[in-house]
């Protein structure tokens, strides 16, 4: 498996709540009352502000939605960044810190590529995360526990939207750094696919969970 990691990025871990919702309805207003000054007065102006408006009536709605259904948590997530835990370095960080006999304080989420040798199956990359113990010298064993996404969806989603990553930080947090290995892979096609998880018209997807994943 290849570790890719993203750049952190202060933008990407400002949350969403209902305060940003409150201030792009605000905008949205501000913006609505401007075009109506301006609809008399200048024509050009008139027409950037208004459309400037409505990108922010759509946003405020889009956020509110995103908010209430829990499905992104972070600015981050809608950009494409699953869980805040991926982190640049993190893993080559967290490796480094074992060989200087420190444990990393949080375990780390990563992009894998799991070689697809029995199923041929095409997909995207699966995530994996690795709790603090994992970096010990000798290497514990740990539990794994493979965590399957919905439709639509994908290898993100348990990230993204249910933060899998946070919770299993806490939960070794209590357990001395002992935590289950997570892995996330992406069991369809495309986001909107709907491989049943069985080797079907999807691809082997039985395959490459019980075979590839598993190996």
């Amino acid at each position: 498996m290849t570790a890719l990691v993203s750049e952190p990025n202060w933008f990407y871990d400002i949350p969403l709540n209902y305060w940003a919702v409150a201030l792009f309805a605000l905008v949205a207003v501000v913006l609505v009352v401007a075009s109506i000054f301006l609809w008399k007065h200048r024509r050009i102006g008139r027409w950037v502000v208004l459309g400037t408006s409505v990108f922010f009536v759509v946003l405020t709605v889009c956020t509110y939605v995103l908010i209430f259904y829990g499905y992104f948590r972070y600015v981050g997530n809608v950009f494409g960044v699953p869980g805040q835990d991926y982190r640049a370095s993190g893993l080559a960080a967290a490796e480094r810190a074992a060989e200087a006999g420190d444990r990393p304080k949080t375990g780390w989420l990563f992009k894998a590529d799991i070689p697809v040798t029995h199923s041929g199956f095409v997909t995207t990359h699966a995530f994996v995360y690795l709790p603090p113990a994992w970096f010990d010298d000798p290497r514990p064993e740990l539990p794994a526990m493979i965590l399957m996404h919905g439709t639509p969806g994908n290898s993100t989603a348990w990230t993204r939207s249910n933060e899998a990553d946070q919770i299993t930080d806490d939960f070794a947090a209590d357990h001395d750094g002992y935590a289950p290995i997570l892995i996330m892979p992406h069991v369809n096609r495309g986001y909107a696919g709907d491989s049943e998880c069985v080797d079907g018209r999807e691809g082997k997807v039985e395959t490459y969970l019980t075979l590839d994943v598993r190996g």
